[in-house]
């Protein structure tokens, strides 16, 4: 964990602030950093990239993240590029298919799992997983509640309660 102004030290050439201001988020006071030597790489590609590479890196991704919703044209060129010359895949699927199979991952994928263990599982698999998880949460509990010295005793029962979520 950082402080918001070790962030800062990080990054010089980042407007953390402007950001946060234009997104309506409160300014942290900490920030979870686990990789520095990204952030050291983003300065450094900020200071030495022109705005108009920038735009154009930017444009690209956003309209490759958006080509399925997009005309036929930007779906064919998307498909083209990461199905066909990255993964060898020969023929676009059906455009109604291809959506419909999307739809129902994202808006039904959990449901659909659920009928899914309901039917491929029986009874007996559900319990036993669940005690297992349940000792398995015990162990820990009692793994935290022996350790000393490494956290103040509030935070130690934080600890205990993530070992349930």
């Amino acid at each position: 964990m950082l402080k918001a102004r070790a962030l800062k030290s990080l990054t010089p050439a980042f407007r953390w602030e402007r950001l946060l201001r234009r997104r309506r988020l409160a300014k942290p006071k900490q920030v979870d950093v686990t990789e520095p030597d990204f952030f050291k790489e983003f300065d450094r590609l900020l200071r030495s990239e022109s705005l108009a590479d920038w735009r154009t890196y930017l444009r690209w991704h956003l309209a490759s993240a958006k080509a399925p919703y997009l005309t036929e044209a930007f779906e064919r060129e998307d498909f083209d590029f990461y199905s066909r010359y990255l993964e060898g895949v020969q023929e676009m699927p059906p455009a109604l298919e291809a959506v419909r199979l999307e739809l129902v991952d994202r808006d039904l994928g959990e449901a659909l799992g659920q009928v899914y263990v309901g039917k491929a599982f029986p009874p007996g698999t559900r319990a036993a997983a669940l005690d297992m998880v349940r000792r398995i949460q015990a162990a820990m509990d009692r793994r935290i509640r022996g350790l000393t010295g490494w956290r103040r005793p509030p935070r130690n029962g934080r600890s205990r309660s993530c070992t349930h979520e």
